[in-house]
Formats: structure tokens, sequence, C-alpha cells
């Protein structure tokens, strides 16, 4: 049985699990829950009382002489609609692994009452598949965050998947990385920063990343003029640096995909009938790989360097299937 002492901390628990604006509890509710939930009998003046409290701490409680039905919890640290984008975001990040997926959403749902949290759980599925086997991902944001606070190097093992779709390690030398950025881009979160062995900027998959230590030796300070948010909104896909001007002539019916790639600080200008000229700033190596993507509706104007790349390819590519 609960100590006395504790029934303010029962009281709040029982109306934010089994109360709602549909789930409105009454004075012979909140009594009887207590006393299931708690094993405490507790008298209506000690209930009120306890609700008088809460209500100066700062909890939203409606009151009977609000709604004349009963009390429950008004306020909660999350509004349902908060908790859906976030579980729906939980769920559809493959960086977080299956279990850990599981376990962020219990936490979600102890924000809700249990009538809502059990519509949350039977609206979501998670796909096994498309998780990581990676375990170390939150211990690797935590130890990133503390080596780019320190400005100290990490070093690492980098992984990558065999044939039989496991993680396995990209080779056997560790990477040494001066860390300056934590980024999500492309729905994966990346590591930014100056990597030693080619003395330039590089990135890395955080979910790729195995046996993460802080090193004693000080980062390479960052360029003042280098931002990491920049680079990962140029290096589409992550493949390469080195971003350029670059001119695509687009179908119209394209033109939200070309605006959610690339952004709204794009050049874009009408372009014959139901067609648009687009110039952005990005890697070529990625927008290769777009421009392939949307093959039917795109092609690269400039620079001719890489409309001759992607010419080049298209010809092998129609070699092999005629």
């Amino acid at each position: 049985m609960m100590s006395p002492k504790a029934n303010i901390l029962c009281l709040l628990e029982i109306l934010r699990r089994f109360s709602d604006e549909a789930h409105i509890l009454s004075m012979e509710d909140i009594q009887k829950r207590m006393l299931s939930e708690y094993g405490m009998s507790i008298d209506r003046r000690a209930v009120y009382s306890n609700l008088a409290v809460l209500c100066d701490f700062g909890y939203d409680i409606s009151m009977y002489a609000d709604n004349k039905k009963g009390y429950f919890l008004r306020e909660r640290e999350f509004e349902p609609s908060e908790i859906h984008l976030l579980a729906d975001a939980v769920y559809s990040s493959s960086f977080i692994p299956e279990r850990a997926t599981y376990d962020l959403i219990k936490k979600l749902q102890k924000t809700q009452s249990d009538y809502f949290a059990r519509r949350i759980k039977s609206m979501t599925f998670v796909r096994p598949d498309a998780k990581t086997a990676n375990k170390e991902i939150f211990y690797n944001i935590e130890v990133l965050d503390d080596a780019i606070s320190k400005g100290a190097q990490v070093s690492f093992n980098y992984l990558r998947y065999d044939l039989d779709k496991k993680l396995v390690l990209r080779r056997d030398t560790e990477y040494v990385v001066s860390p300056y950025a934590i980024v999500w881009t492309n729905e994966k979160y990346y590591l930014i920063g100056y990597y030693e062995k080619y003395s330039g900027i590089s990135h890395f998959r955080i979910d790729k990343i195995k046996n993460i230590q802080i090193l004693s030796e000080k980062a390479k300070p960052q360029d003042k003029d280098f931002s990491p948010y920049e680079y990962a909104k140029t290096a589409i896909y992550m493949y390469g640096s080195g971003a350029q001007r670059i001119e695509l002539l687009c179908d119209m019916c394209i033109l939200d995909d070309v605006i959610d790639r690339f952004g709204k600080d794009i050049d874009i200008k009408p372009f014959g009938e139901n067609r648009f000229k687009a110039r952005i700033f990005a890697s070529p190596g990625g927008v290769r790989f777009w421009a392939l993507q949307y093959l039917q509706f795109c092609e690269v104007a400039a620079p001719a360097e890489l409309r001759d790349e992607i010419s080049g390819i298209i010809k092998q590519g129609i070699a092999k299937y005629c």
C-alpha cells in the first residue's frame, strides 16, 4: 500500500492515465481508481485539496465547476496531433533500431491517457526489415554531442552491408574525424566533419558508426565560412562534394518534387509550354542520381560535362535492355 503522503502523486497519475476530454472522471471514479490502482482510500475533502494544489502548481485540470460532469487533465506535454506526428516520425525512421522504436513510442504514450495510447498503438506498424541492426545509434549521438561541445576528435569503425544484408566493417582501420555537426537529411542522421585521411570535409551515416570513442586530440577548427548545414543541403544524397551551379529543364508535373528536393531558394523560370528552368547549387553526383530517377520529366541542361555523363549512363542502360 502506498504511503498517504503519496496520494497527490497517485491522483495526478490517475488523471494522466484515465482522464481526457472524452473520459471525464467523477469524484466516485477517482476514489475507486485510487483504491484499485494504489490501495488508497481517500475522502472527498482530500481529493478536493489535492486537486487545488495541482492547479496551483500549474496543472490544467478541468473541474466540475467548469464542465458540470467531473474532472480531467486538460493540457499535457504534447497535443494528440503532436504525438501522432512524433510517433509516425519514430516509426518511419530507419536509423532507429526496432527495440528502441518501441521504447520511444512507449515514452510518448505515457504523456497521454491510456485510451489515446491504445489508439496510437493500434494505428502504427513497424517494418523490422526497414530498421537498422546497429543498436549503438543513441550512444553514438551522445558521444558526438559531447565531442563537439569539447572540441575533440573522435575515432570509430564504419559499417557497410554485405550480400547477406548484414552490417560488417567497411575496413579494419579506424576513422579519425573532427566532428562539426550532426544533421538530418534524406531521412537519415549524418555526422559532418573533417576527415584526417583525406584532409577534407566528409560525412558519415551515424547509424553505420560503431565503437566510437572521444580522443584526447583537439578537433581541427572549422573554417569561418564553412556551414555544415549548407554542405548537407548541397551534397544531395550525400554522394561526393564540390557543389556546382546546375541548370535543369523540367516538366511542370515535377515542380513540387524539385522544390521539395532542392529548396525554395532556387531560381525557377517558365520555359516554353508546361516546362520550367531551374538553376540549383548542388553536388553533381547527387543531381546525376536524382535526374536519372526523373528521366522521363527532367533533363540536365548544364554543365555540359554532367549532361554528357548522364547521356553515357543512359546509353549503357539502353545497351543492357536491348
